[in-house]
Order: structure tokens, then sequence, then C-alpha cells
């Protein structure tokens, strides 16, 4: 038996975009090699993340950071 799947809602896009741009200078202070637009979209996918209470799981170690102003469930993988 096949459970239903609900779809992932983003948080309401408007409030997303404000609190993305309030995380990054909290997180983020210097870009460095990773660019601010990925840095932005990171952020908003942590925002979802966090509203929805799904695992997010990457490679990328730089989630950690978001991950100690915004807790957000999350699994680093060794790359």
């Amino acid at each position: 038996m096949i459970a239903k799947q609900l779809p992932i809602e983003p948080p309401s896009w408007p409030r997303a975009w404000l609190d993305a741009g309030r995380l990054l200078p909290a997180v983020f202070s210097d870009q460095g090699d990773v660019g601010l637009s990925r840095l932005q979209n990171d952020c908003l996918l942590a925002l979802t993340v966090r509203r929805t209470g799904a695992l997010f799981v990457t490679a990328d170690r730089h989630f950690e950071a978001i991950r100690r102003r915004l807790p957000f469930p999350l699994k680093i993988l060794q790359a």
C-alpha cells in the first residue's frame, strides 16, 4: 500500500524572501567563493525545510552555518 503523498509547499514567498534577506547578513558576513545568489537560495531552502519539517540532506557544509541561526533538520553527507 502506498501512502498518500502530500506536496511540500514553501512558506509564503514574500515572507520567505524577507526572512532570507534578514538571515543572509546574519549568517554570511563574507560570501567568499559561494556567491550571494547561491547563499540566498540556500536560505530559502532552509526556511522551507524548517516550515515543512523535512530532513535536508546535502554535502554542502555551509548549511551548518545557516542552521546555527535557523534550526532545521539537516544531515551532512561525507564528500
